[in-house]
């Protein structure tokens, strides 16, 4: 069973926070979230500390690794090599400590206790069975290597005083390649909760002028190195 819950969650863990993400509509509406000027911006300053940090570390994370690692792959795991330098150095699921980094900081925009609740045990629940599932397979494909990397290395919560630099130069062909469209998921993901806010409390559908224009950017870029990736060999390694 747990193989099973294991393999599913692993293909779809890019899928079912946009599910949770949906249930925001029914959940802030039919409950009610703390209004307070003073705590909404606290909130909100708090939300770009998390978003800003998670992506830092995730795009340190992806230009570090080794090639054929730490991908978006689906279906299968995949890893040539095992990561152990960099930001694996200092906890062994970097991207995923990221990933929670990232949607904490779009749900606590919210100021809906009961979701924020619902999303950290989702994402907690979820990543903790994907993390068995994977660090499985690399016990069998890397065997002692990867036992002692777990030894010494904490599973989740980073400790910074281990850090070990990695011997390779940083690939931002890679992390273009892979996390083209990610800063406008981001954004669209945190403008899709404040407009949920703003209707809820006054029934009229609103959108900042910043943030419009500057997905209207971010969407031009992900379209153009989309097309990079596809037609060109720019982006190649």
């Amino acid at each position: 069973m747990t193989i099973i819950l294991g393999k599913f969650f692993f293909k779809y863990r890019g899928q079912i926070p946009v599910f949770v993400l949906v249930l925001a509509f029914p959940i802030l509406y039919f409950s009610n979230h703390i209004q307070n000027l003073i705590l909404d911006l606290n909130l909100n300053i708090l939300s770009l500390f998390l978003v800003l940090f998670g992506c830092t570390f995730r795009y340190l994370t992806i230009g570090f690794s080794y090639p054929n690692t730490s991908g978006r792959n689906r279906d299968s795991q995949v890893a040539e090599r095992l990561n152990k330098y960099s930001l694996y150095s200092i906890t062994r699921n970097p991207l995923y400590l990221s990933n929670m980094l990232i949607w904490t900081g779009i749900v606590i925009r919210s100021n809906n206790l009961l979701y924020i609740i619902i999303c950290l045990v989702t994402m907690i629940s979820m990543y903790n069975i994907i993390i068995n599932h994977e660090e499985l397979f690399l016990k069998n494909k890397f065997k002692n290597e990867f036992i002692s990397w777990k030894k010494n290395t904490p599973r989740l919560i980073p400790n910074f005083f281990i850090y070990k630099k990695s011997n390779i130069k940083f690939n931002y062909k890679s992390l273009l390649r892979r996390e083209y469209a990610g800063l406008l998921a981001i954004l669209i993901c945190i403008t899709y909760i404040d407009s949920l806010k703003i209707y809820i409390s006054s029934s009229s559908l609103a959108i900042s002028n910043n943030l419009f224009y500057l997905i209207i950017v971010l969407t031009i870029i992900s379209l153009i190195l989309k097309y990079l990736r596809k037609n060109t060999t720019i982006l190649d390694d």
